[in-house]
């Protein structure tokens, strides 16, 4: 890897580790009786389609969460409680974070954990955060920090995690692939989504689990 040093000359690091990971599989068919195919040709089939592709990218998005639990679970920081996750709960993290040289770029937490940070007061938020509310009427940031919700996070747990160059992201998620299969024994259409993906976490530093106190 290319190094330069202010006042040096480029050199070249040779220290470099090559890991490997695993990837993984997932597939999901749905079955369409040929009855109900003849009633509805176009709907009945793009119906199954569209049932087996959200299936799969819940399956994806559901073991990045369970990557991510893992990471915040080594021991590596300490337990975090909070009531709130206010501006003290989120200037602890990012300060946290700031020790090792890394940015909070996300929060990640349940849709009912973001209807709580509609009842912060404008003390309580930065004014790029103000701005922006007064201007557009959301709440997608605050300070600086992207608010991502997910059903499949666990409601009372947030997540922070830093840059995913600097914590991990898909290194390999391909296209979901879908096929029509005609299953003339069974007298059904097999409709099957597949994809195969591979997520790779490597800095413990960069993610922060917070637990929100009922």
């Amino acid at each position: 890897f290319p190094v330069t040093i202010p006042g040096r000359p480029a050199t070249v690091e040779a220290n470099a580790e090559v890991i490997s990971f695993n990837t993984h599989s997932d597939s999901l068919t749905e079955y369409v009786s040929y009855h109900l195919v003849h009633a509805a040709p176009f709907s009945r089939l793009n119906e199954a389609k569209e049932k087996c592709l959200q299936a799969i990218s819940l399956s994806v998005d559901s073991e990045a969460i369970s990557c991510l639990e893992k990471m915040a679970s080594t021991g590596f920081y300490t337990a975090l409680s909070a009531t709130a996750l206010d501006f003290a709960t989120i200037n602890k993290v990012r300060g946290e974070m700031a020790a090792f040289e890394l940015t909070t770029k996300n929060l990640l937490m349940h849709p009912t954990t973001y209807y709580n940070l509609l009842n912060l007061n404008a003390l309580d938020l930065d004014q790029n955060t103000l701005q922006h509310i007064l201007e557009t009427g959301h709440l997608e940031s605050i300070y600086n920090i992207a608010l991502l919700t997910s059903k499949l996070c666990p409601k009372g747990v947030v997540y922070a995690t830093s840059a995913p160059k600097t914590v991990g992201s898909y290194v390999v998620r391909f296209p979901t692939q879908l096929k029509v299969a005609d299953m003339s024994w069974i007298s059904k259409y097999a409709v099957t989504a597949y994809t195969n993906y591979g997520v790779v976490l490597h800095n413990v530093a960069g993610v922060r689990k917070i637990t929100i106190a009922p």
